[in-house]
């Protein structure tokens, strides 16, 4: 087996502080009233910086010969899918909480089922990385 790739081990780790990040900032505007606005500033340059570089690398970097089975294909594509748009959609969804912030609303807790939705669907992003990152470099399928 070969060596695990050191970026691929960064952001596998990583990829979990920045989840946390996320979710407290959701924490802390729907219990607390508070907008955390530095710690998800944070989040989301980590996920430029780091993330999407990561990502984007590994077209390039990745062995094309190697053969997958056709059901982690199909879960190499959903998660780089999902991440994309779970990205997109933090930069939308930051966005407006900062408005509503400036404008003494809180967007988090004004519209708590879309905050739900949207970490349930960061929740399947995060998880289907780390089962990407699980069987490519520590299992076996």
């Amino acid at each position: 087996m070969d060596a695990i790739p050191w970026f691929s081990t960064f952001t596998a780790l990583t990829e979990l502080a920045v989840t946390a990040a996320v979710f407290y900032v959701f924490h802390r505007a729907i219990e607390y009233g508070e907008f955390a606005g530095r710690v998800l500033g944070a989040a989301i340059a980590y996920e430029v910086l780091f993330n999407i570089s990561y990502m984007t690398s590994r077209l390039f970097t990745h062995d094309h010969g190697t053969h997958h089975a056709d059901w982690m294909v199909a879960t190499l594509a959903g998660h780089g899918a999902l991440s994309l748009a779970m990205f997109v959609g933090l930069l939308v969804f930051s966005f407006l909480a900062w408005r509503g912030h400036r404008q003494g609303r809180n967007v988090f807790a004004e519209h708590q089922r879309w905050t739900a939705a949207f970490a349930g669907l960061w929740m399947v992003s995060l998880l289907s990385g780390e089962i990407v990152f699980l069987f490519e470099y520590v299992g076996h399928y």
